[in-house]
């Protein structure tokens, strides 16, 4: 009866060391991003994995991006969309009940050509333990 004890426990045992190691192999990615030469002020950067993996992203500021280890990517090949709303014009836009935003606001134009987010072909290939840091140039033509 001991033996059965003992071999059933080094049976569980084993079993908690498969799959032992790094239970989340998300990696950083950073990088910057420049509008027309100049470093965009102000966007969202997303990253489509090509099959299954983790869609992730993050806030464009200044022309940089920085997605930590706990909201990143695992590796494998993503595509790049970048969004970036026209700057505000000062004034406030009052709701107008015909217009297709949510709420009767107006939709907001997008800066950044199709190409770059909804058309995208950009992609890039995220590595376990590599830099993963990304540079994109992007035109308004």
């Amino acid at each position: 009866m001991s033996r059965c004890i003992v071999l059933v426990g080094l049976v569980l045992l084993s079993a908690s060391w498969i799959g032992c190691g790094p239970s989340d192999s998300r990696q950083a990615v950073s990088g910057m991003v420049t509008l027309d030469g100049k470093p965009l002020d102000q966007g969202t950067i997303e990253f489509v994995p090509a099959g299954q993996g983790l869609l992730s992203g993050g806030v464009i500021f200044s022309g940089k991006f920085d997605v930590p280890a706990s909201k990143g990517l695992t590796p494998g090949t993503y595509t790049v969309r970048v969004y970036s709303a026209d700057p505000p014009s000062g004034k406030a836009a009052a709701p107008d009940p015909g217009a297709a935003g949510a709420g009767g606001y107006p939709m907001v134009k997008d800066r950044i050509p199709p190409k770059y987010n909804s058309e995208s072909t950009q992609t890039v290939e995220v590595t376990s333990g590599g830099k993963n840091r990304f540079s994109f140039e992007i035109t308004s033509k």
